[in-house]
């Protein structure tokens, strides 16, 4: 019982620690944005409203697929061909070698 108490003890230590460090660093994420947001307003009036680091590298889809529309929807069946044609990606390794035993 008392190595229970301690291993319980120890997990809840951990997760203190865990919500510790998840704090600090939504802290940090929220002044990076607050200099982003200063930054912006000097250099680009016209902004509604700065983006985040996370929105520069990875825009909203809407935006980045607007004039690829098109070329998007071609895109999308083609794994699934892919994926049927070759049992490997399919995840049915050895499919064949069990249909030669049968």
């Amino acid at each position: 019982e008392l190595a229970q108490e301690e291993e319980e003890e120890l997990e809840q230590q951990q997760e203190e620690e865990e919500e510790e460090v998840g704090e600090q660093l939504e802290e940090e994420e929220e002044e990076e944005e607050a200099e982003e947001e200063e930054e912006q307003r000097g250099h680009h009036r016209h902004q509604p409203r700065p983006e985040t680091r996370r929105e520069k590298e990875y825009p909203p889809l809407q935006e980045r697929s607007c004039e690829k529309e098109d070329d998007e929807l071609v895109i999308i069946p083609k794994p699934k061909r892919w994926h049927t044609r070759n049992s490997d990606c399919a995840g049915v390794r050895g499919s064949k070698s069990f249909s030669i035993s049968e």
